[in-house]
């Protein structure tokens, strides 16, 4: 809650706080010595430095009790005050603190390009109810939140290479992210306080220091995303965690091109023997129309040379999974269609036996018909580095896998029987698997457990603008979560590959459900846009472009309801913005405000966040989150 604006707080510690230099400044006015109206001009700003530039034919500008004064305008920027030119550094910011207005005319607090009132970069408050951020030379001028005239306020803005960031604090309640500007990039700016009504404040700063706000997550998607996997039998700690509910949330994509996952170590040549040997994978196909393209697609091979691997694959006859294994050169192979084109996952395993001369196949922990198939083949040899991988049959890669791969089972030494079989794949399905059990039914050294990620991360190269030092970097390194269809990068862009049930989504958890997100989305059909709040597939918010609409959709409890539908003209590349405050959304699009709406308090509160595609080649850049500063991000203004 704020205060009434004649009764504003200021103890004695905060006014000895704002008036002891800590810091260096460029700009430092807290209004000590007592000025009358018409005396203010040309005067230095106190303790300094900086010179004050009036303009104020009726004389209502004075200072006094530590505080500037201004009464009505007559003109635009009269009675109006300005400091000394500053050349524009990303990062350079001012603070304007402790303003008390009737709000009845507009008032800007920022930098402007001259002293005669031409507004460059200033945060607005006009009309009694709007804070705007304005923005010269696109005429930028958006409502972006509401005030309150019983409360008083402080504002700060934060030059960016183009633009600004806005903030503003309500009756010392924090600093909030305000908005993100990004038009005016002048070169000299004056700091300014004009064109306002009737106004007092306390103090004017621009520290030396620069600082930018970091981001929450940003994303220029310039690195890469090929599939990865960690072998948890080889990096056993004892912590015994599970595969994840309903199967492991961690599942990588493998686009049918490029994909492929190389698994080749020393140490898991020193520990492999085909001479008896166990895999099981967790698999899913994507569609029906991989089912009958009519190629191979591999999703394991430990291979030594063409007398001697194990080799498990999507087969080129329609709906079929085969598994091979061949030793000393004598080939054992069985092909099951049971699972008939289900799109749903399921496991495929083998098991390969020297001292039993056979091989057996399972399919969903079940063995298949067919199976075992006689051997009488000795297996001999290392294995090849190029051609031991997870989803493809080498590295090049050749005949590279389609669809998700989750959990890859590889036993040394051990022969799974048909009832273990059962239970790995119950687990696995149960998402129940734990290493403990492994060790506990296999024993500590003979297996070895590939867990599927993609190495799909953010690398900090997004709207995020760092300066020298790293101030204003962050937002990189986090693990994009794949959570309804598949994205790649493609081309340093973030490119829709499959959907799922039409859409795809995928999302970060950001910490914090108050935001402001950006990204620069190319339609190619169907939607794309941002996704915010994701709980699960049920629930969650989506802002997206149809090609003729923009619109914000919410989604709970598997019921979908639009709350706006806004005609506006698609460009490729062009900013999509989503600024969430509590349950209150407002949506821009190519810097221009689509509207407003609040959001329905059923949708559960979720800190994730991320990007919406509604058809594939749909492409995003840039993507960044900003934190609102509800959880008091910004508090470093205080300290200035």
């Amino acid at each position: 809650m704020g205060v009434l604006r004649s009764n504003l707080p200021k103890s004695t510690l905060k006014s000895i706080h704002n008036r002891v230099p800590r810091i260096g400044y460029r700009l430092r006015d807290l209004f000590l010595t007592p000025r009358l109206p018409g005396a203010v001009n040309g005067t230095a700003a106190e303790p300094g430095p900086g010179t004050r530039t009036v303009t104020d034919t009726i004389n209502k500008m004075d200072i006094g009790n530590g505080r500037l004064s201004l009464g009505v305008t007559a003109i635009n920027g009269d009675p109006g005050i300005w400091y000394d030119a500053i050349t524009r550094q990303a990062g350079r910011f001012i603070i304007f603190k402790d303003i008390i207005s009737d709000f009845t005319s507009s008032s800007y607090f920022g930098f402007d390009l001259d002293t005669a009132s031409t507004p460059g970069v200033n945060s607005l408050r006009s009309a009694g109810i709007n804070l705007r951020a304005y923005d010269s030379g696109g005429l930028l001028n958006q409502n972006v939140a509401t005030v309150n005239p019983l409360y008083y306020y402080s504002f700060a803005v934060l030059l960016r290479e183009t633009g600004a960031f806005h903030f503003y604090n309500e009756s010392g309640n924090g600093w909030k992210l305000l908005y993100i500007s990004a038009i005016n990039n002048t070169a000299s700016v004056f700091p300014t306080i004009s064109n306002i009504n009737v106004m007092s404040m306390d103090e004017v700063t621009i520290p030396q220091k620069l600082w930018l706000p970091a981001p929450l997550l940003s994303d220029g998607f310039a690195s890469t995303n090929e599939p990865d996997a960690v072998d948890y039998g080889s990096v056993n700690d004892g912590d015994y965690v599970r595969v994840g509910l309903g199967g492991d949330a961690r599942k990588a994509f493998f686009d049918g091109v490029n994909s492929y996952c190389d698994i080749y170590s020393a140490d898991l040549n020193n520990k492999f023997n085909g001479q008896e040997a166990s895999i099981i994978v967790r698999c899913r196909i994507p569609s029906a129309a991989v089912w009958n393209d009519g190629v191979i697609r591999g999703i394991v091979r430990l291979y030594v040379d063409a007398n001697n691997e194990i080799y498990v694959f999507k087969n080129n006859a329609v709906n079929s999974i085969s598994a091979a294994y061949r030793a000393g050169g004598v080939l054992s192979s069985d092909t099951s269609n049971i699972l008939a084109g289900s799109l749903n996952e399921f496991t495929v395993g083998i098991t390969c036996s020297d001292t039993d001369n056979q091989s057996r196949v399972y399919i969903e922990g079940s063995e298949i018909a067919g199976s075992p198939s006689v051997n009488a083949g000795v297996w001999a040899g290392n294995l090849n580095v190029a051609n031991t991988v997870i989803g493809a049959a080498n590295n090049t890669p050749l005949n590279s896998f389609s669809g998700w791969l989750s959990n890859a089972l590889l036993f040394y030494g051990i022969v799974v029987t048909p009832a273990q079989m059962a239970d790995i794949h119950a687990h696995l399905d149960a998402g129940t698997m734990t290493e403990q059990w492994l060790n506990d039914t296999f024993g500590t050294g003979t297996w070895s457990w590939w867990k599927m990620n993609e190495s799909f991360e953010s690398d900090g190269l997004g709207h995020a603008e760092g300066i020298a030092g790293g101030i204003g970097a962050g937002g990189d390194g986090l693990k994009w979560e794949q959570m309804i269809g598949a994205f790649d990068y493609d081309a340093n862009t973030l490119h829709c590959s499959f959907l799922d049930g039409s859409r795809s989504i995928a999302a970060i958890d950001c910490k914090s459900n108050d935001v402001i997100i950006t990204g620069e989305l190319t339609r190619s059909a169907g939607a794309i846009g941002i996704t915010a709040r994701y709980t699960d597939t049920l629930n969650y918010l989506f802002v997206y472009h149809s090609g003729g609409n923009v619109i914000l959709t919410e989604r709970i409890a598997g019921v979908q309801n639009n709350l706006l539908i806004v005609g506006a003209v698609y460009g490729a590349g062009k900013e999509m913005r989503l600024i969430l405050d509590g349950q209150n959304a407002r949506v821009y699009y190519d810097d221009v405000l689509i509207g407003a709406a609040v959001i329905n308090d059923n949708l559960p509160v979720s800190a994730k966040h991320g990007v919406y595609s509604g058809s594939i080649n749909n492409n995003v850049d840039n993507f960044t989150v900003y934190a609102r500063g509800t959880n008091g991000e910004y508090e470093l203004l205080e300290s200035f």
